[in-house]
């Protein structure tokens, strides 16, 4: 759907509307703010912050105690949660279920993997209200493409009056499910470019950056195994000129292993590492950098790429991130043909050869959260999807 033909905000009349999702994401929130602009949102989440809080991989901000005033309600639905590494699943009280989608027209169902999703198709389907899916996955970042679990989730997607997608990396994946294409909103997946277009000026404005030998490379993220924070480690090894650097910005499990390589290796005066910042935290310190690196093995988009383009720095992501293809044409990106050391390595150097400056009018920061809500509105209120 082009910029021309996405739906504005003002052609819906207010209705209710239930988003149904784990968490309450930093750069999900702005989304919902616009979102309750055309209908009396509420957002139901299935982990609570005892356990957000124990599990250690999320900022505080990942918490509901931050949301602040808002424009819509939210509630912590009681669950029950079994996880293996970055798999959880969660299972819904029906009571609870049953009572929140009572009052509701439409309901948006953040996933599909957790027993809780599957309650609430149910149940929906049984008051017969109008269900709308949000799937981000793509084909790099799908684990099953055949077998039972796929059979589930392509049965799941189907069941539903429509599918809101972020990008073409996503579409494909949802229509190799046999959704039909009418039955599918594509938008952008959007984080608030305003705020981080702004702060990163302000950062740069008040102290003015010292032309340095060197070219500044940055990641953030958790650090996982599919991020592939040694792959890029490795990358800027066999590329780095002198005085280049980078930082890495995150936490998890794989912290000790990075730092004791780094330390072998005899680079800590190039590769620094800082600890996971909270998101609005984030644009003083993407501010001063010159590229953002995504270099995972699998990312279902990589939001921390539209946070650097509307920083105006230049980005590094591979193509198996779900970004990758929606912002590929974009001034500043490159993208790494696959997720191995060679061909990060040959990105980096491509985007330290293109280096002019910082952009000044990052084509992201036209696609808002306004347009990416207007998206998911027409999906929930059966407007004809203008781009079929």
């Amino acid at each position: 759907m082009t910029e021309s033909t996405q739906p504005t905000t003002a052609t819906f009349r207010r209705v209710s509307i239930l988003w149904v999702t784990n968490t309450a994401s930093p750069y999900r929130r702005p989304v919902w703010d616009e979102l309750a602009k055309v209908g009396a949102l509420k957002v139901a989440l299935l982990e609570n912050d005892r356990r957000l809080g124990r599990i250690g991989r999320r900022g505080a901000d990942w918490g509901t105690q931050g949301l602040g005033a808002r424009l819509w309600a939210h509630e912590v639905l009681k669950t029950w949660r079994l996880a293996r590494g970055e798999t959880e699943i969660f299972i819904a009280s029906p009571l609870q279920v049953a009572r929140s989608l009572r009052s509701t027209d439409s309901i948006l169902i953040g996933g599909w993997e957790s027993p809780a999703y599957w309650q609430v198709l149910v149940m929906s389907k049984i008051l017969g209200r109008r269900t709308v899916g949000f799937y981000e996955s793509t084909r790099f970042s799908s684990r099953f493409s055949r077998g039972p679990i796929s059979y589930a989730r392509a049965r799941f997607f189907r069941s539903l009056d429509a599918v809101v997608v972020p990008g073409p990396a996503a579409l494909e994946a949802v229509q190799a499910m046999g959704i039909p294409r009418k039955k599918i909103f594509v938008g952008f997946n959007a984080i608030d470019v305003e705020r981080f277009n702004s702060e990163a000026r302000r950062t740069r404005d008040a102290a003015p950056i010292a032309v340095v030998e060197g070219h500044k490379f940055i990641y953030v993220g958790q650090l996982v195994e599919r991020k592939n924070v040694d792959g890029l480690i490795a990358a800027f090894i066999t590329m780095r000129n002198e005085n280049d650097s980078l930082t890495i910005i995150g936490s998890g499990p794989l912290l000790p292993r990075l730092e004791a390589l780094v330390d072998s290796l005899r680079l800590s005066n190039a590769i620094r590492f800082v600890h996971a910042v909270q998101n609005n935290e984030l644009a003083p310190l993407l501010a001063t950098s010159q590229t953002l690196v995504l270099p995972s093995h699998e990312e279902v988009w990589g939001l921390v790429a539209n946070e650097a383009l509307a920083c105006g720095l230049q980005v590094v992501v591979t193509a198996q991130s779900g970004v990758a293809e929606s912002i590929r044409e974009m001034v500043g990106v490159e993208v790494a043909t696959d997720s191995m050391a060679e061909s990060i390595a040959e990105a980096m150097i491509k985007s330290r050869e293109g280096w002019s400056g910082w952009v000044e009018h990052p084509a992201i920061l036209k696609l808002t959260p306004a347009v990416f809500a207007a998206t998911f509105a027409a999906a929930l209120r059966a407007v004809p999807n203008s781009a079929n």
